[in-house]
């Protein structure tokens, strides 16, 4: 039986050409099972996600790094008044004039400082609303370290 026909001969053999049903339903049976070894084969298989933080996380440390941004700025304002004046500012105070032992150190909006020197040394307290750790850095160690102060 021939599925699909010319009528056309072959000059050497005298048979028509075309393909068989068997041959037909053999590649259809082959498309099947290939068709449906695919998807399970992918179906394990997914785009990586990428993990979102929550909204309150992502505001938290972006409020946790400009606090230590303030606290590297205002570290740099402190040496850049000893390497001027000699000493260390005694105080930090915007509403007084800057003079040889007073400087303002004003803070991002949020930020509190509580600075304390003796000319000699320095000790720099930051905190932000919403954070509940303060950070400090010294002439000693000018990199922000946690602090937790009690409540």
């Amino acid at each position: 039986m021939v599925f699909w026909y010319s009528n056309k001969t072959s000059h050497k053999t005298g048979r028509q050409s075309g393909f068989t049903i068997f041959e037909l339903i053999v590649v259809v049976i082959g498309i099947a099972i290939l068709a449906a070894i695919v998807p399970l084969v992918y179906s394990g298989w997914q785009e990586p996600t990428v993990q979102k933080l929550p909204e309150s996380v992502v505001d938290y440390k972006l409020k946790i790094s400009l606090l230590k941004t303030d606290l590297v700025n205002a570290v740099s304002q402190i040496e850049a008044f000893k390497s001027k004046n000699g000493a260390y500012p005694k105080t930090n105070n915007c509403t007084v004039a800057t003079d040889m032992t007073n400087i303002c150190l004003e803070p991002s909006q949020g930020s509190i400082y509580n600075y304390n020197s003796d000319g000699t040394a320095y000790i720099l307290y930051a905190s932000k609303d919403g954070v509940k750790n303060s950070y400090k850095v010294t002439n000693t160690e000018t990199n922000p370290m946690v602090v937790i102060i009690p409540e």
